[in-house]
């Protein structure tokens, strides 16, 4: 048992008085009370009630020559102990020839009681003005159903406060019942750790914990039966009890430790909540203490709840890490999971949760920001949500359209044009594009008509293509070069000469004086005196 370190400080300088039959050093024949003394204590033997009184006298173990009255012990059904030498502590260690004992009384301070597989028949321990921090009881090895109630003066609990530690380690038994009070009482604690015998346990109404390591390593327990009373079931309770199959947990239960079926054979279990409160019961903390998730350690289990079904899977967040088996929304170091009503976590998936669209990765982290599915980039704001239509990031715009997926190339919203370069970044000025050029303007929309730039005019069909040559607009005949500037002044044009006005780029036609001369156009602008 874990809390036995506890007592060994306080057990290294106990005096162990030895067998009872050192105990009567005269025998009274022929009177139904026997009593004596030795340098070590005094007795009284009752033989009319099966009553031995014995009190300790002497702070120092003494040699002595024992007397056999081996036949009077035996007949004993209640022991008094009494600690009247002034030593604070002490044990009492042999019980071997009281075979009959239901009744065991300790008065005054004690820290060790090694009653071992001995008294098959013991109902009670009382203790009475017993100030020892702790009092380890030693039943280990023994065979009988039987466990002793412990009683003690709950008075005065400021002054009184005393753990008694049953430790039943070894139990030879197939199968045992656990009194109430072991799982009731916080002064007890008890286990049974390491039996090969047991096979089944019964926990009695009223029990309310099952405390930690109260059953590891029982590897041949087959059957436990868990009173709806029950509400926390300790860490490492059930640990490696490999033959452990399956087990029905109360609704009643609301926490249990982490490891309590850790390495056991648990693969199925009957839980009377739901799904919800199933899921809420484990609680997982790091080696400081802090709380940091909850985990199963039961990795293929199938809990069967009152609503619905869920199976742990280490594998679904992280292989070689615990599951955490949560139902919904779960934030852990500093990420969000999500976890379905089966128990699994989403991952690498884009998932509708409440109405709003959400991405996930494959560590199971909701993401915010960009996240990629399937070779198609997504944007997931602050809060996780997908985003569609415009988006901004770095300074940067860009388009998703209604299904989340971030485009690229052209983009028509509200009736106008976009182009989202090959990052899906939106642009603005100049665009090349299947050998034609387009120019998007500061909100990034595509331009038809004249459009100046740098100082100088350029031309956008109704598709907003750059022209180049002659356009005609607004009845009038413009000309742009091939870079698609657009022409004033003179022009040389299929050996014709044409004249293009200096503010506006329009064609001349008719006559027009130029540097002081006068020119003719005619109707198609053709210069008729050059």
């Amino acid at each position: 048992m874990k809390k036995k370190v506890l007592v060994s400080s306080l057990i290294t300088g106990a005096v162990v008085l030895a067998s009872f039959g050192t105990v009567l050093a005269s025998v009274m024949s022929g009177v139904c009370c026997f009593s004596g003394s030795t340098t070590i204590y005094d007795y009284r033997y009752d033989e009319s009630s099966y009553v031995l009184n014995l009190t300790k006298t002497a702070k120092d173990y003494t040699q002595y020559t024992p007397t056999n009255i081996a036949s009077y012990l035996s007949k004993a059904k209640r022991l008094n102990l009494h600690n009247k030498s002034g030593s604070y502590n002490y044990s009492f260690t042999e019980f071997s020839s009281i075979t009959k004992l239901e009744y065991l009384n300790v008065y005054d301070s004690c820290n060790q009681l090694k009653i071992g597989k001995y008294c098959p028949d013991l109902k009670r321990i009382k203790f009475d003005d017993n100030h020892s921090q702790v009092v380890y009881i030693n039943l280990t090895n023994r065979e009988s159903t039987l466990m002793p109630e412990i009683i003690y003066d709950e008075s005065d609990a400021e002054a009184y406060d005393t753990d008694f530690i049953l430790d039943f380690d070894y139990y030879k038994g197939s199968s045992v019942v656990i009194p109430a009070q072991y799982g009731r009482d916080p002064h007890i604690y008890y286990g049974f750790e390491s039996s090969q015998s047991l096979k089944n346990v019964v926990f009695l109404l009223g029990t309310q914990t099952i405390q930690h390591y109260a059953f590891s390593n029982c590897k041949n327990l087959e059957t436990v039966i868990i009173p709806k009373t029950v509400t926390t079931i300790e860490y490492n309770a059930f640990r490696d009890c490999t033959s452990l199959k399956s087990i029905k947990i109360p609704s009643s239960v609301s926490y249990i430790g982490m490891n309590a079926f850790k390495n056991s054979g648990v693969k199925d279990i009957t839980f009377g909540g739901t799904v919800a409160q199933w899921i809420s019961l484990v609680k997982e903390y790091d080696n400081s203490g802090e709380f940091v998730g909850n985990a199963l350690h039961l990795d293929g289990a199938l809990i069967h709840c009152t609503d619905g079904e869920l199976r742990v899977d280490e594998s679904k967040v992280n292989p070689g890490k615990y599951y955490y088996n949560f139902l919904g929304w779960h934030q852990r170091n500093n990420h969000w999971f999500y976890f379905d009503e089966n128990g699994d976590a989403y991952l690498n998936q884009i998932a509708v949760i409440d109405g709003k669209t959400y991405g996930f990765d494959g560590d199971g982290h909701m993401i915010t920001g960009w996240g990629e599915f399937k070779g198609k980039w997504y944007y997931f704001n602050k809060s996780g949500v997908m985003q569609t239509g415009w988006v901004s990031d770095g300074g940067k715009w860009y388009y998703m359209d209604s299904n989340g997926v971030m485009q690229t190339g052209w983009v028509k919203d509200g009736g106008k044009w976009y182009y989202m370069n090959s990052s899906g970044a939106m642009q603005t000025g100049w665009v090349s594009d299947g050998g034609k050029w387009y120019y998007m303007n500061s909100s990034g929309a595509m331009q038809t008509g004249w459009v100046s730039d740098g100082g100088k005019w350029y031309y956008m069909n109704a598709s907003g293509v750059m022209q180049t040559g002659w356009i005609q607009d607004g009845g009038k005949w413009y000309y742009m070069e091939s870079n698609g500037v657009m022409h004033t002044g003179w022009l040389l044009d299929g050996g014709k000469w044409y004249y293009l006005e200096p503010g506006s780029g329009a064609m001349v036609t008719g006559s027009k004086t130029i540097n002081g001369k006068t020119y003719n156009f005619n109707s198609s602008g053709v210069c008729l005196n050059p």
